[in-house]
């Protein structure tokens, strides 16, 4: 790669800083503190259905093979603290592959804020660098612009023919999602995508639908941001819920429901970069007319509940499941936990889901893709050392693409797979698909989608630092929407000062 990697290391740090812990509880959980912990578990182990079998592995192309005995090499992770499910099902997955393989994963337990905030970067530049990471994709420039990850197609011949070609569909997309990094680092899939996460669908009381007299197959989900207004003014007034139709306002989750209505208002308008990847895009006119329409939820229809500032995605999937909100957009990655605790809601529908509206015609959100990133060998690590552990590694990683795994992982642990040659045999197993139609739901929304969150070199300060505050104070009241959008471009072109990218 070309340019000064330490100049670029300092910019990126100053640039993400890591002063937002508190902005991200609602995103958190427990873990390691530091970027190194020693993998210890609670074991906590609610739900999830752990859907893969021996006579599964056994038939796919990526089951491991291999004796890597005496190889112990660390795995960091961030997605782990959705729900206990996912903890447990994880931490099933490192048993199996220990036993299959011989070999010893050392794992971190990381929550959400310390990927985000800055914590795991400052390791890396500390020298303390695992031999494999998930992240997510406004997340890891840092990793890429920092040269710390292995590009992904320099070993993609490791995987089957019938892998690589089930995840082909993904790599112009996220290309494309990286057009505001340095024109050198843009035409290379650095990562593995293991999940495609379109974001963010609505979920819906459809017992609430038939008390307030609605029809749950003509009205949801609704048509139009006007149609949805009307059918959660109609939930609200004539319905057994509190709040037609709950947002949310913390900094970290406010773009899961504003994004998607942005594509959905706008198309490409509505995405975080501009198409030819030289500025933020946050003070077009889409953007401008979907932050009035979020502040218009909130205070001019009094739909969005008085905790909506700081409003999270997990706390409105148990409002949907107590029954105080009819309508909301919690993240795929609470279904185990939707499975756990409202498991008879779903078998007979009252809980459903549905794709966003599309008033542009064209797709109804962004892919928000989590990554599997293989990182590249320290100074000063011992070469043939780091050689067996990188083997071990990708091995791992290629568990995360077997059939089996990518048909169970959203039941496992409420990630969206990235493959889309198993739909058949991810909808038999969705567990009561016919009351729910998550399953379906989650398909039609990847087809729809045709670009993903971007991969910038503002990292995390693109969607969360920058906005997240200023979105708070429209929701409080103290600014107005074209003000805080205005201060939101200012404050990202700030940002990007002293960094490279962003140059078309």
């Amino acid at each position: 790669m070309t340019g000064n990697t330490d100049e670029r290391r300092r910019n990126l740090l100053k640039t993400i800083g890591a002063g937002i812990a508190a902005s991200v509880a609602g995103c958190s959980s427990d873990g390691g503190s530091d970027g190194s912990s020693d993998g210890s578990s609670d074991g906590s182990s609610d739900g999830g259905n752990n859907q893969e079998t021996e006579k599964d592995k056994a038939t796919d192309e990526n089951a491991n093979e291999v004796n890597l005995s005496g190889v112990t090499f660390r795995y960091w992770d961030s997605i782990n603290t959705n729900s206990r499910a996912a903890r447990r099902n994880l931490e099933k997955k490192i048993q199996d592959f220990e036993s299959e393989t011989g070999a010893t994963i050392q794992p971190n337990w990381s929550n959400y804020s310390e990927l985000a905030g800055g914590n795991w970067i400052s390791n890396f530049e500390r020298g303390n660098i695992p031999n494999m990471y998930i992240g997510e994709n406004p997340l890891d420039s840092p990793f890429i612009l920092g040269d710390y990850v292995k590009p992904f197609e320099q070993f993609s011949d490791q995987f089957d023919q019938k892998t690589r070609e089930a995840v082909e569909w993904i790599e112009p997309v996220q290309k494309h999602a990286a057009r505001a990094l340095p024109s050198d680092y843009q035409d290379t899939m650095w990562e593995l995508p293991i999940a495609a996460y379109p974001r963010n669908p609505l979920v819906a009381r459809m017992d609430h639908f038939e008390e307030a007299g609605l029809d749950p197959d003509n009205d949801f989900p609704p048509e139009s941001f006007d149609d949805l207004i009307d059918v959660a003014q109609t939930l609200q007034e004539n319905g057994p819920g509190e709040w037609g139709f709950h947002i949310f306002g913390q900094a970290f989750d406010w773009i899961d429901a504003a994004q998607p209505a942005a594509v959905a208002e706008g198309g490409s308008k509505g995405l975080l970069v501009n198409e030819d990847g030289t500025d933020v895009a946050y003070e077009n006119d889409t953007w401008v007319k979907t932050w009035r329409r979020f502040k218009a939820i909130y205070s001019e229809y009094g739909l969005s509940g008085p905790t909506t500032p700081q409003a999270t995605d997990e706390e409105q999937m148990q409002a949907l499941i107590n029954g105080t909100t009819s309508i909301s957009m919690p993240e795929w990655s609470t279904f185990p936990e939707f499975l756990s605790r409202a498991e008879d809601k779903l078998a007979n529908g009252d809980i459903q889901w549905n794709p966003m509206y599309s008033e542009s015609g064209g797709p109804n959100g962004a892919l928000g893709p989590y990554t599997i990133g293989i990182t590249e060998k320290p100074e000063n690590a011992d070469s043939a050392k780091w050689e067996r552990q990188q083997r071990a590694a990708i091995e791992y990683q290629k568990t995360f693409m077997t059939e089996s795994w990518q048909s169970s992982q959203m039941f496992d642990i409420g990630y969206a797979p990235v493959r889309l040659d198993i739909k058949d045999r991810a909808m038999e197993l969705s567990p009561a698909e016919e009351g729910h139609h998550m399953m379906e739901t989650l398909f039609d929304m990847i087809e729809a989608q045709e670009a993903a969150w971007e991969i910038t070199p503002l990292g995390s300060t693109l969607m969360f630092q920058g906005p997240g505050p200023h979105w708070q104070q429209m929701m409080r009241g103290e600014v107005t929407p074209e003000e805080a959008v205005a201060n939101t471009a200012s404050d990202l072109r700030d940002a990007m000062e002293g960094t490279e990218g962003f140059s078309g």
